[in-house]
């Protein structure tokens, strides 16, 4: 199943398939959610789409570290703050490179 599809699932689908390919249970999937909500993602479909990128980035940064279902909140807020400005960097040096 693409991400795409995943996006598109209702609720529980969606938080199954996030434990079955990335391991990730209901609570951080709610909690992970809530900080893009908090940071100002209101459309549904982009916090999903960026809760799946969050997750493959920090699944290649934790190959010998820990998981995120052990870490603290504060650490996840750490992590997510971390995604979204390496996220933003690149959307602007995206932006930048067309605009030359």
């Amino acid at each position: 199943m693409s991400n795409e599809e995943i996006v598109r699932l209702v609720d529980t689908a969606f938080v199954n398939q996030c434990n079955q390919k990335y391991g990730l249970n209901k609570i951080l999937c709610i909690k992970i959610d809530s900080l893009f909500q908090k940071y100002g993602m209101e459309n549904r479909s982009e916090r999903r789409k960026n809760l799946i990128f969050f997750l493959e980035h920090n699944q290649s940064k934790r190959v010998n570290t820990k998981k995120l279902e052990q870490i603290d909140d504060e650490e996840l807020k750490t992590e997510v703050e971390a995604y979204l400005e390496d996220a933003f960097v690149l959307l602007f040096m995206k932006q930048e490179s067309c605009c030359i």
